[in-house]
């Protein structure tokens, strides 16, 4: 009896070892709901774009642009943030660990080719290409950050770069550039955003 208790015993403190390791080596505070809002806050950024191209006054102006995609990406971090914070606080986890560190050096690179590549197709006026940049950068991005998080983050970063990849050669106007966006950040973050929801809870 008291071998059998020994035994429980050390299978749970291998057990709690194991998961204060994977707590301090993967990043899981990502939210499900998090996820959806990003892709719902896509989405509606992608059909305000599409009814201001049709605006004569505001239509042509990039600023435009720049304004509504600026607003979506803001609300968009600000709200993973406080999702994230909740869900650190639930775990009895801090928000920034280590884990989470190595999250955001891993995505740095991909975010700043990102930046760099917007910056030159507004400064050569070629418009169609950012959007296309921006999903194979975030592709690039994501895929990174799933070797130092759960599996499925790889994944989703793995169909985003597809996805840009196929971008390359199709998108060829500002309608199919809204197309690619709807499906890479709002259909894509709103699939990702219910998985997580369902198999790793909030």
């Amino acid at each position: 009896m008291g071998g059998d208790m020994d035994n429980f015993q050390a299978e749970a403190n291998i057990k709690t070892i194991r998961e204060i390791m994977e707590r301090s080596t993967r990043y899981t505070n990502f939210s499900g709901f998090s996820g959806i809002i990003a892709g719902l806050l896509a989405l509606c950024g992608c059909g305000v774009s599409l009814w201001i191209a049709g605006d004569q006054k505001w239509g042509n102006d990039p600023i435009t642009y720049m304004v509504i995609w600026g607003i979506v990406f803001i609300a968009a971090v600000t709200q993973d943030f406080l999702f994230a914070s909740r869900k650190a606080k639930n775990n009895g986890d801090k928000l920034l660990n280590p884990a989470s560190i190595m999250v955001i050096k891993s995505v740095l690179p991909g975010i700043a080719l990102a930046l760099a590549l917007s910056i030159k197709g507004i400064v050569t006026k070629d418009w169609n290409t950012i959007p296309v940049y921006w999903t194979l950068c975030y592709g690039v991005a994501d895929y990174a950050a799933g070797a130092f998080s759960v599996p499925e983050v790889r994944t989703f970063g793995l169909a985003q770069l597809i996805t840009g990849i196929i971008g390359l050669f199709v998108v060829t106007n500002w309608t199919s550039c809204m197309f690619l966006i709807a499906l890479s950040f709002g259909l894509y973050h709103i699939l990702f955003g219910i998985f997580i929801l369902r198999k790793y809870g909030r």
